[in-house]
């Protein structure tokens, strides 16, 4: 949380990226516990720049919550992709961070996303946790 209220009161412009990026060096055997935290702090920059408790200006706000919108299409993207990830859903942790972090920026941005592509995700997500991919692709 410190660092997602840093990241807002600094309008840390490259944030998305460099949180992105430090899912890829994880150290071997760690790649899950660090995306989980990857997660987390995804999920807290919505939550952060919303929270009108954090102390900073209105412009400031307003330029993060820009940068929230600009990257919003690169981060549910990348939330998929995370998603679709085998260890991920073999790790409850995990996949509680990953849907935590879709809720957390599906409801930040008023829900903006196409309810097909929110239902699609599910679903999928769903399929892929119980094992019934396998079986719907057999067919």
């Amino acid at each position: 949380m410190c660092a997602a209220a840093l990241a807002v009161q600094m309008e840390w412009k490259e944030v998305f990226a460099y949180v992105v990026n430090l899912g890829s060096q994880a150290p071997p055997g760690q790649e899950v516990n660090t995306l989980r935290l990857v997660l987390e702090l995804l999920a807290a920059l919505p939550d952060q720049c919303n929270d009108t408790s954090l102390l900073c200006a209105e412009e400031t706000r307003a330029n993060f919550q820009a940068l929230l919108d600009q990257n919003q299409g690169d981060v549910l993207a990348f939330l998929a992709t995370t998603g679709a990830r085998p260890e991920v859903g073999a790790n409850a942790e995990a996949a509680t961070a990953l849907l935590r972090c879709f809720a957390d920026w599906v409801s930040a941005k008023k829900a903006r996303v196409c309810m097909r592509d929110l239902f699609g995700f599910l679903v999928l997500r769903l399929m892929c946790e119980s094992g019934t991919e396998k079986r719907f692709y057999s067919k």
